[in-house]
């Protein structure tokens, strides 16, 4: 069995119907679950989690998984929560 970041993606979209779109936002929604519980298990806030969401979603755009428009929106989002959280610790 091929173990590739394209056959991940292929195999992933086949349970979205052959969405890749659906895939990378899928494998997106992991990622951020599993960096979530690790930084609930250190009681770091939860902004924090969203921090793994830049680069994943630059990545993704980058491949050729996720739309620009959706990851863009992913990107603008996740760096105004960080900020809000870093300028509520500067304070």
């Amino acid at each position: 069995m091929d173990f590739t970041f394209s056959s991940i993606i292929d195999i992933t979209a086949s349970f979205f119907g052959g969405s890749t779109t659906l895939a990378g936002l899928a494998l997106m929604l992991m990622a951020w679950a599993v960096c979530a519980v690790i930084l609930y298990n250190c009681k770091a806030p939860p902004q924090y989690s969203i921090v793994l969401l830049i680069p994943i979603s630059i990545f993704f755009m980058a491949y050729g998984v996720l739309n620009e428009t959706i990851g863009l929106l992913i990107v603008l989002i996740s760096a105004f929560l960080v900020a809000s959280e870093a300028r509520r610790i500067a304070s």
